[in-house]
């Protein structure tokens, strides 16, 4: 895990015990930090799991047009990635359910996130 994980598994494991104790202003902040981002710590700086998220989808579209420009002027057919789609697919939704666990448990079925029309590239 790297440090980045860590910082957040810190933060909301921080503000659980800020909750319990009834430090609910200190349990925003945290909260906060951890899905929108905070400032640089030293030589750090943290996007947060929005930015991150966000990111990662301007890539993934970025990444999916390419070949599709690629292919159509060449005219062949796509190789199947499904299983290596999936594997990343998995890591990155595996992250976020285990980051948010303790503050928002989230009953989601993954492969039908996958399926949904919002994750398309359009």
């Amino acid at each position: 895990m790297g440090y980045s994980y860590k910082r957040k598994k810190e933060k909301i494991d921080g503000a659980s015990v800020a909750v319990a104790s009834g430090d609910f202003k200190t349990a925003k902040k945290l909260k906060s930090e951890v899905f929108h981002g905070s400032s640089s710590v030293g030589k750090y700086s943290d996007p947060g799991m929005e930015g991150s998220l966000l990111y990662h989808m301007a890539m993934v579209t970025k990444m999916a047009a390419e070949p599709r420009l690629v292919l159509e002027e060449l005219n062949v057919e796509a190789p199947d990635i499904d299983k290596q789609l999936w594997r990343f697919y998995s890591d990155f939704a595996s992250d976020v359910k285990n980051l948010a666990e303790k503050m928002s448990p989230l009953e989601v079925n993954l492969r039908e996130v996958a399926k949904s029309e919002v994750l398309g590239v359009d």
